[in-house]
């Protein structure tokens, strides 16, 4: 499990070198803004991204084509992302499937969310607001871990 270290959440963080590009990232966004902003930072450093402005719609694009990382917010207007990775873990579990690594950002910056979500089942927990560099190398970290286990 990784999980964010206090000083990888701000904006002055170090850059963050190459990750691979090319990865299918799917991301659970509901403010346009946010969205926006997020989508660009990652198809600027080549990643191809799908927007899902629910938990619901993040379901149903997971039935459509399997990414390589899920970048979700921790709130959408249909909930939050415990109930969607639990889901998740519980249909991976059930399928024999790897584990998909999911990335989840929220505002709330206690360590017990931080721990409740990676019991859950998050592989890494971003505080916003995350800047691009949090974000390229929360996606670098994620990436370099899905070579190792290739």
């Amino acid at each position: 499990v990784i999980s964010a270290e206090p000083d990888e959440t701000r904006d002055n963080a170090e850059p963050a070198t190459a990750a691979p590009a090319g990865l299918s990232i799917l991301l659970g966004e509901d403010d346009p803004v946010n969205a926006m902003i997020s989508q660009a930072i990652l198809e600027k450093a080549g990643h191809h991204v799908r927007l899902a402005t629910s938990f619901a719609k993040l379901t149903e694009a997971l039935a459509e084509a399997t990414p390589d990382i899920i970048l979700t917010d921790n709130h959408m207007p249909d909930g939050s992302s415990d109930a969607f990775i639990s889901q998740l873990r519980d249909i991976e579990q059930n399928t024999q499937s790897k584990p998909m690594p999911v990335i989840v950002v929220t505002a709330d910056t206690s360590d017990e969310t931080r721990r409740r979500l990676l019991k859950t089942g998050a592989d890494l927990v971003l505080h916003k607001p995350a800047g691009p560099d949090v974000i390229k190398n929360a996606i670098l970290r994620v990436g370099e871990r899905l070579i190792c286990a290739a």
